[in-house]
């Protein structure tokens, strides 16, 4: 098991034997665990790997939870009539503003009505504000199909966009 370049175990193998040895513990006797637990090979460097990706997106869940209780407590800072302490407003984005505020927007919309409409509603943030942030904003928002172009810009004239609708499963 300590040869450095011939097994490549995966993330799914390692789970898999994870949920072995939970099964294993609970009943030490099932040869049917004990079997499937010997059957994965890993070496040092894809337990090295593996543990770095698990560690990765423990953090990527835990940054994923902090925003989403920030966010449920600026709505209930809010809800109550109250504005939110500094600290939460500082964890929201500029892509969450913008999320946000399209769908409140006439469609189609240009990134300049887009602008307009995230400094009303965020009045906060007007100097914290960056007008070049909104258009890698934009561009990954189309890149995820969350919205789309309706009329691409030329020269002054801004590009037009509208959300993108999910299709209604029935």
């Amino acid at each position: 098991m300590t040869h450095q370049s011939e097994p490549r175990a995966t993330m799914r193998q390692v789970f898999r034997a994870y949920r072995d040895v939970q099964r294993y513990m609970q009943n030490p006797l099932d040869m049917q665990s004990i079997a499937e637990l010997n059957s994965i090979t890993m070496n040092e460097q894809d337990y090295e790997r593996i543990k770095k990706d698990i560690a990765r997106a423990l953090e990527q869940a835990q940054a994923e939870y902090k925003k989403q209780m920030d966010a449920l407590e600026i709505i209930w800072e809010l809800e109550k009539g109250k504005q939110p302490p500094a600290k939460l407003l500082d964890s929201i984005t500029w892509s969450d503003m913008a999320k946000q505020v399209i769908p409140t927007l006439q469609e189609p919309f240009t990134r300049y009505e887009l602008e307009k409409a995230v400094l009303e509603q965020f009045p906060d943030f007007k100097n914290k504000w960056r007008k070049n942030s909104l258009g890698g904003i934009l561009t990954r928002m189309i890149s995820r199909k969350e919205i789309e172009v309706v009329v691409p810009g030329s020269g002054p004239k801004p590009a037009r966009y509208k959300l993108k609708r999910q299709p209604e499963t029935r």
